[in-house]
């Protein structure tokens, strides 16, 4: 076994293929934990009362849309860095107590590149729905469904049940062995796609708030 980890980790680091499977998990739990959080920040705005009272104000909708998302994505951001944080100084002491290399660097580069865009993106999608229908409820099940999608894998009659990489999927599975773990085909489309769609469903939420002020 212990032959078999020299040659497995001899030209890669044991923290690049722990990087994979702590994104994948981190994409996740992260997903969920955006929704409940834009699901509470948005709540009270999309009251009724609450709701004509923001829109009479002279409330720039642009102001306020970056307002909101910086706010829930700044804390699940702020709560992923330090975890990340602890996470990826465990890993490095694990990696040396076996004798194999770690990089500092080699978890928060996949963290920043597979993770963040996806949170991004959940927050956009939870902003524009909930704005679209002016309530949350729509939202919720919508992402969900996302959520399920993302995470569905296929049958495949000589491997059985495998995850592939789905096309805009919010999130990355790695189901290979730990050893063998590498980034597949298609999952930094998915990331592209993630920060396009952000940056348009940005600009689509503050042309609705403005309408709905307008009106």
């Amino acid at each position: 076994m212990d032959e078999y980890l020299g040659n497995v980790f001899h030209d890669r680091t044991y923290t690049e293929s722990f990087a994979y499977k702590y994104s994948e998990y981190l994409g996740i739990g992260s997903i969920l934990f955006t929704v409940v959080i834009f699901a509470l920040i948005l709540a009270r705005d999309l009251k009724k009362d609450m709701y004509a009272l923001i829109h009479a104000k002279s409330l720039c909708g642009r102001n306020y849309i970056i307002g909101k998302m910086i706010a829930g994505v700044g804390f699940v951001y702020a709560v992923i860095i330090p975890l990340t944080f602890i996470i990826n100084m465990i890993a490095m002491r694990v990696g040396k107590s076996y004798g194999f290399r770690v990089d500092f660097w080699d978890i928060w580069k996949k963290v920043i590149v597979l993770d963040f865009p996806s949170i991004l993106l959940t927050g956009c999608l939870m902003m524009f729905i909930a704005l679209l229908f002016r309530s949350i409820m729509p939202a919720i099940p919508a992402l969900l469904l996302y959520f399920l999608y993302s995470n569905m894998g296929t049958y495949d009659s000589s491997s059985g049940y495998i995850y592939k990489v789905k096309p805009f999927a919010l999130f990355v599975r790695f189901p290979m062995l730990f050893s063998e773990l590498t980034m597949p085909r298609g999952a930094l489309w998915n990331v592209c796609f993630a920060c396009v769609l952000s940056a348009v469903l940005l600009a689509a939420s503050v042309v609705l708030w403005e309408r709905r002020r307008g009106g």
